[in-house]
């Protein structure tokens, strides 16, 4: 089956339209705006074609972090954690990563936005904390972190985990003590 996609202007920006195949008998379609020049969007169109074809093309949902999260650890009691686990990762979660992170698209976060966050938590804490954590903490935080949105990207809501490609660790050198 063939796919296709075209460039449309809209005023002053320039976007296309993606067909992706069909589902129950109704012609699917994504769409994307918001590209200044007619190569930036052929880019992204010929992008978006190369993952269609290779299979890693994910739709792009308006999901938030938070929303996902909520859902990602109502379902863990389903798949047998532990309630105490469940209540640690609820904590984790409510108190470092949803007051910074939480209303953006699980989509638009990147490895650079999970980097802020590791190092605000370890110079600051978070809002709704006690002062700065210690790096095993920011380390777990991250670790709850990279198993939900694991999840998500075998459930097809990410292309990929990016959680892997940012960095718990302080950006700083370590100073030997003698």
């Amino acid at each position: 089956m063939s796919r296709t996609g075209s460039i449309k202007r809209s005023g002053s920006t320039w976007g296309f339209v993606l067909d992706i195949g069909r589902s129950n008998g109704r012609r699917q379609q994504v769409r994307k705006r918001g590209f200044r020049t007619k190569k930036d969007a052929q880019t992204a169109l010929n992008d978006a074609l190369g993952e269609l074809q290779h299979g890693v093309f994910v739709r792009p949902r308006r999901i938030t972090l938070e929303s996902y999260l909520d859902d990602w650890l109502e379902s863990l009691a389903i798949a047998g954690r532990r309630p105490t686990t469940i209540a640690g990762y609820r904590r984790l979660i409510r108190i470092h990563v949803k007051p910074p992170l939480g209303g953006m698209a699980i989509q638009q976060i990147t490895a650079v936005d999970l980097d802020r966050l590791y190092s605000q938590l370890t110079k600051v804490g978070s809002p709704g904390g006690r002062g700065p954590l210690s790096r095993a903490s920011v380390r777990q935080v991250h670790m709850v972190l990279g198993k939900a949105l694991g999840d998500a990207e075998r459930k097809g809501l990410l292309q990929r985990n990016i959680v892997r490609l940012a960095s718990p660790r302080p950006q700083h050198p370590r100073v030997r003590r003698r």
